[in-house]
């Protein structure tokens, strides 16, 4: 347990440090795209990210599972990664220029040119985001977190140029991303030739398509957890105004935020879990105890800070998104908790149990959106999310329970040993936490 507080607190700190940067990223385009711009910017990366999800199967649970559990080489896992990549990218990019063409209201919130330079957004947005989690496979969580902080410094230097200086606007926004990505690749691909002798390996087709039919298995649910994220402003992108985008986008990209903290838990649990036959569930309990407390503490102060907090970072215009962050901080509490379970449903060779959750909380995601937004206007998107969200983590709650044996008390029950350790990280190594790369 110590050496996954220590991951923790390692990996938490990169993140608070991209929190950091990330909101300084994110006020610079508000302020300078305004809602309208914001709600383009938005649209066109929904666009590449929908296709990038569909084409790559999973391929990021894939590839650390396959390292993690050491069914394959750390080499091996790159040199699949990128293959695999390759393949669903050309896809991807072919089939989403040939979509341009249809009459959408969808490509009406943005220019052909910027959904088009989107779409190159999709390669190395992929590789960017996959390789550099293949170290939390073998443990390098100092490494990960020191990338995970270059590389929003990266989108910052890059957003200041092409839109603070050279005023480029959604283009330019557009641009800062897929510079950063394809410089975060170089680097990554660099560590991993001279600090872990990175080495050719003659692909087979037996070890591809195992890694893909494990994709394959958890694809449902990696697919409607991105549509769970997206569908609300898909729906919004057919019958509302680029401003009314921009204040949604704002709201769930703040609120969204917070769940970088189950996600840091959940990358430094997984390859634990998967290394683990029993797949540690009362290790995965007591994270979820201390996770669901700490992101409830922060959704609460973030809503009730909300109306300062947009005015200030993202200015006054995106004052109308307050109500949408307060609707989807109450889903979130929730979600960051169940979101903890899901490393051990798939670390113990069960996927479909979180695909499922996922695809549950969609359909009914988009049930209440489509129900709502006739009557209520724009805010019946964050209720979707919400009510989405009480849905797939009921489900997750209900598989963990059938898998690990454990009740509802043996899971919500607090123990002072949930917190000795993570107080003694904190109180004897906070330096480490906070500038992981010192050490």
């Amino acid at each position: 347990m110590k050496s996954g507080i220590r991951d923790f607190g390692v990996t938490l700190g990169g993140q608070f440090g991209k929190i950091g940067i990330g909101l300084l990223t994110q006020s610079i385009l508000a302020w300078n795209l305004g809602p309208a711009g914001r709600g383009s910017l938005a649209v066109c990366l929904i666009y590449a990210s929908i296709l990038y999800i569909v084409f790559t199967v999973a391929c990021d649970i894939s590839a650390v599972y396959f390292v993690s559990s050491r069914k394959f080489t750390l080499s091996e896992g790159i040199i699949y990664t990128i293959l695999y990549a390759t393949i669903a990218s050309v896809v991807a990019i072919v089939v989403g220029w040939a979509l341009l063409r249809l009459p959408l209201a969808f490509f009406k919130q943005a220019s052909p040119g910027n959904f088009r330079l989107a779409l190159f957004f999709i390669p190395v947005s992929l590789l960017s985001e996959v390789l550099p989690r293949l170290l939390t496979a073998v443990h390098r969580f100092k490494l990960f977190s020191l990338l995970i902080i270059v590389r929003s410094a990266l989108q910052l230097i890059f957003t200041v140029l092409f839109v603070l200086i050279l005023s480029w606007g959604v283009r330019g926004a557009l641009w800062s991303f897929i510079v950063t990505g394809g410089a975060s690749v170089l680097i990554v691909m660099v560590i991993f030739w001279r600090k872990f002798d990175l080495k050719w390996v003659r692909p087979t087709g037996k070890n591809f398509w195992t890694m893909f039919a494990f994709g394959l298995r958890y694809y449902p649910g990696k697919l409607s957890n991105k549509m769970n994220l997206e569908v609300a402003p898909i729906i919004l992108a057919f019958f509302a105004t680029r401003a009314q985008i921009g204040w949604f986008a704002i709201a769930a990209r703040l609120t969204q935020l917070v769940e970088m903290i189950p996600e840091t838990m959940t990358t430094v649990l997984f390859p634990r879990v998967a290394g683990d036959r029993e797949g540690r569930s009362k290790l995965v309990a007591r994270s979820a105890r201390v996770i669901g407390v700490i992101s409830g503490l922060i959704l609460l102060m973030m809503a009730v800070l909300a109306q300062p907090i947009v005015s200030i970072i993202f200015s006054p215009a995106f004052l109308p998104a307050v109500p949408f962050i307060r609707i989807l901080a109450v889903g979130l509490i929730v979600r960051c908790m169940c979101k903890v379970l899901v490393p051990y449903l798939i670390g113990i060779d069960h996927p479909g149990h979180a695909s499922f959750a996922v695809i549950a909380g969609v359909a009914t995601n988009l049930g209440v959106i489509w129900l709502l937004l006739p009557r209520v206007g724009v805010i019946g998107a964050p209720w979707g999310m919400t009510v989405g969200y009480f849905v797939s983590s009921a489900i997750l709650l209900a598989s963990f329970r059938h898998y690990s044996g454990l009740n509802l008390k043996q899971l919500f029950s607090f123990r002072r040993t949930d917190w000795a350790e993570l107080e003694n990280l904190i109180s004897r190594n906070w330096k480490r936490i906070a500038v992981p790369w010192r050490s």
